[in-house]
């Protein structure tokens, strides 16, 4: 379901919602969080597989989702802001049409959390950024998920139709053993983005190629980064700094 603002737009493809719960290859051991279930299209599909915890903003869907929740004693709903409520719910996989403007913070959610598998209904333009090798969010995505876009999405599988077509994608955590110094550096790095940027890339320097505080701060001069850059919160990075931070690293480790 896409939320922007207060409209709401309803997946009613029953084909393309049996095919997403394909692409989850779901157990009746998983556990998995659904996130804006609205009238529960994709729920119910969702419930003949797995438990199902739905975590829901707009009450005004509260009346149908609680006459599920009774029906279905694998289904647990949660009304509040699914950003903030992720870190204490108990899943092991995330299935849902997300509203499309949580996207990005979401998808930052999701590289400290570490689902085993993820598959969601992205707006295109948001599943072609992740496919851009300039982007920062496709360029960090791409350090913790190997990102399938497993197919596209008309408007008309949607009512009210959404002024954008859409894009079902699949992420799979990838394995540390897969990863190249570079990116165990630049993963650390992205997950400490409350820090400087200077400060983020000690700590993920000191980690990544277990070297000391000092070995570390040697390493950053002769990276030649611009001070401006530096001083940044590691957050606010441009799509080009973490691209330039990209090549730099990679410059001296690989």
């Amino acid at each position: 379901m896409e939320n922007e603002g207060l409209d709401q737009h309803f997946m009613v493809d029953r084909g393309l919602i049996k095919r997403i719960t394909g692409y989850s290859e779901l157990k009746a051991t998983d556990s998995v969080l659904e996130i804006g279930p609205g009238k529960g299209f994709l729920t119910k599909e969702l419930l003949k597989h797995s438990k199902v915890i739905a975590v829901e903003k707009d009450e005004n869907f509260k009346a149908e989702l609680e006459k599920m929740q009774r029906i279905s004693k694998n289904l647990e709903i949660v009304f509040g802001n699914a950003l903030k409520l992720i870190k204490t719910l108990k899943f092991n996989k995330l299935v849902a049409n997300i509203p499309y403007n949580i996207s990005e913070p979401l998808m930052r959610q999701l590289f400290r959390t570490q689902p085993e598998l993820v598959v969601m209904t992205v707006s295109k333009s948001f599943a072609d950024k992740l496919a851009d090798e300039k982007s920062k969010i496709g360029l960090q995505t791409r350090l913790f998920f190997t990102i399938e876009t497993k197919e596209e999405v008309p408007t008309k599988a949607f009512l009210p139709r959404p002024k954008t077509d859409s894009a079902v994608i699949r992420l799979i955590p990838r394995e540390e053993e897969t990863l190249t110094t570079t990116e165990i550096i630049l993963r650390e790095f992205t997950l400490l983005n409350d820090k400087k940027a200077k400060n983020a890339l000690m700590e993920a320097m000191i980690k990544g190629l277990d070297i000391t505080k000092k070995q570390s701060k040697a390493l950053i001069i002769k990276l030649s980064l611009e001070k401006d850059l530096l001083e940044k919160n590691s957050d606010l990075l441009s799509s080009e700094e973490f691209l330039k931070l990209k090549d730099r690293i990679s410059y001296f480790t690989d």
